[in-house]
């Protein structure tokens, strides 16, 4: 993909294009059952598998697991586990309070 002065877009803006096609088609899937809430977040994963492939093709390597020091490897798990947390409490308050 290029813009209009020929030059490549970045690795955000790939990102960016992918997550905006994949809420869309997650919209549009919600609304289409009526319950556009609960589709928002599988279209969240859809765009960001999109994005992530658009990176790929247009050149930008992810780093893998392997190839990360050992101070951005603690960091990473640190982050997963945040994450990990936050979407447990998330499930626990939706059932609390439903």
């Amino acid at each position: 993909m290029e813009n209009s002065n020929n030059k490549k877009l970045s690795s955000e803006a790939c990102m960016g294009i992918g997550l905006v096609i994949g809420m869309g088609m997650g919209l549009i899937i919600g609304i289409i059952f009526n319950k556009p809430v609960v589709f928002i977040a599988p279209g969240f994963m859809i765009g960001f598998a999109i994005g992530r492939i658009l990176q790929n093709k247009y050149g930008y390597k992810q780093p893998q697991w392997s190839e990360l020091s050992p101070k951005q490897k603690r960091v990473n798990l640190f982050l997963i586990v945040i994450l990990a947390i936050l979407v447990l409490a998330g499930v626990v308050t939706f059932f609390l309070f439903k």
